[in-house]
């Protein structure tokens, strides 16, 4: 996808308290705390590497 295109969609959206866009920033009210109980992949791990704390619980992932 050329960046043109990836550019022409994040324009179109509205950036307000309730946008994609801020739920995502560092600029927040209140701090993000997230509880990894397993395995997690797509957004709840983005969510872990966005939050402001995570609490892992003890043996939540597999031996390797």
């Amino acid at each position: 996808m050329p960046d043109i295109q990836g550019y022409r969609i994040a324009s179109l959206c509205p950036v307000d308290e309730r946008s994609i866009f801020s739920q995502y920033s560092r600029i927040r009210q209140s701090p993000w705390i997230l509880a990894v109980m397993g395995q997690c992949n797509g957004v709840p791990m983005w969510q872990a590497c966005l939050s402001d704390f995570v609490i892992q619980v003890n043996g939540a992932l597999p031996p390797e």
